[in-house]
């Protein structure tokens, strides 16, 4: 404790030395004596602010380069803050319940953990004296999940020839199945499956390295994947079948291969 008293001491005569305010007596830099008294200070009351205002002043702190789906991210919290009819931050405990009857337990604890986050960013700008919703999150227990429910069932190869044969039998559908058949013999999201241009597809494989997201407006293309910035899939026979049935004779490099049935009419 002493040392960093000291230790403090230095600090402001160094200080004091810099700035030509230096005391040869010490009188100043003595433990226990201060030029001016502090006033003490008191945590602002809990602000009568509407939630979702409080949360749109917390987005426009935050929004800048995130990505799309951050920003539907941020829109889904503000649609369920102006669903809920409990609108101040002082309202906690009334929110919390309300989203415990209303909302599903997943979406409850992820509402909470947005809350706390933003509260604590108006804590320190001071907009609030205490963030009421920090550590809540942790009371909304998950349900826990058995092996057999989260056993992933996939599709037969029945089931899938007959799905690609619907689409394909279709007289308003059958656009889609080309890349209905891609998704079966690649596995990718269809997401990263409609923003493929025919200079993702190398020799032997193609990369992925972009996605289609709806930002809450319409859908945009975002560089990067979900989880990683890009993926190489091999080509194997039938997926270069699949690949020179669907190339168009003339084609630039930036063209989609999946286009919306708009595009290919225009």
């Amino acid at each position: 404790m002493n040392r960093k008293i000291a230790q403090d001491k230095a600090f402001e005569i160094e200080k004091d030395i810099e700035y030509g305010q230096f005391d040869p007596t010490y009188q100043k830099n003595k433990v226990g004596t201060t030029l001016t008294t502090p006033e003490p200070v008191s945590k602002l009351p809990m602000s009568q602010t509407k939630m979702i205002d409080l949360w749109h002043q917390y987005v426009e702190a935050r929004k800048t380069g995130k990505s799309p789906a951050t920003v539907r991210m941020y829109g889904w919290v503000a649609n369920h803050l102006e669903r809920c009819p409990y609108k101040n931050p002082s309202d906690y405990q009334a929110i919390f319940d309300w989203f415990t009857a209303n909302v599903p337990t997943n979406s409850t604890k992820r509402l909470l953990m947005h809350l706390s986050a933003c509260c604590k960013w108006a804590k320190r700008s001071k907009l609030i004296g205490d963030n009421p919703f920090e550590a809540m999150a942790a009371e909304v227990k998950l349900k826990k999940v058995s092996n057999e429910e989260m056993e992933i069932k996939p599709f037969n190869r029945v089931e899938r020839d007959r799905i690609i044969q619907a689409f394909e039998n279709n007289r308003y559908y059958q656009h889609y199945a080309p890349l209905i058949k891609f998704l079966f013999l690649t596995g990718c999201c269809p997401s990263e499956a409609l923003a493929l241009t025919w200079q993702n597809i190398e020799k032997s494989t193609i990369v992925f390295d972009r996605a289609v997201v709806y930002d809450g407006v319409r859908a945009v293309l975002k560089e990067g994947l979900k989880t990683q910035k890009s993926r190489k899939f091999p080509i194997n026979t039938q997926l270069q079948e699949l690949i020179e049935t669907i190339r168009p004779e003339h084609v630039e490099p930036e063209d989609l291969i999946f286009p919306s049935p708009q595009a290919v009419s225009c």
